[in-house]
């Protein structure tokens, strides 16, 4: 009798565990692997962000940039990303009232950001590049950021 409760329990504290673990991941995540971030980009007392990020992949395909916002009370009042070339104009997502953007890019073998953010020192996004497969390619990063006066 004893032991049956104790089994009882062992299989609810099992199962408890098994859906929070299952409940914890998005759908987007079972969809696409993240190659480059989460990266956090703050704005600057001298109210601005610039930064220069590069990742490498063994294989380019079709990507996605998820740029959040971290502290929509500041204010941030434009901006853009560089991606490989394109240019991404963030202003409209900065001063709307949209929490997250997502863009499609496509990626490359070699993958290059450039960022710059203008607004209310201390405001800050994070930037995420997935792959929209579902194996994670492998990836190497390095990553600068720069201030501007």
């Amino acid at each position: 009798m004893v032991g049956d409760k104790l089994m009882s329990r062992r299989r609810i504290v099992v199962f408890t565990f098994f859906l929070f673990c299952g409940l914890s991941f998005s759908v987007s995540d079972v969809f696409s692997a993240t190659v480059f971030g989460p990266q956090e980009l703050t704005i600057s007392r001298w109210r601005s962000h610039l930064s220069r990020h590069a990742f490498e992949l063994d294989q380019g395909g079709d990507g996605l940039i998820e740029l959040s916002k971290n502290t929509p009370q500041h204010e941030i009042n434009g901006g853009f990303i560089f991606f490989n070339k394109k240019l991404i104009r963030l202003r409209g997502f900065l001063t709307g009232d949209d929490l997250t953007l997502e863009k499609e890019v496509r990626l490359e073998s070699t993958n290059r950001l450039f960022i710059f953010l203008r607004g209310t020192s201390g405001a800050a996004v994070t930037l995420r590049v997935r792959h929209k497969d579902n194996l994670a390619p492998e990836t190497f990063g390095t990553s600068f950021s720069y201030l501007v006066y």
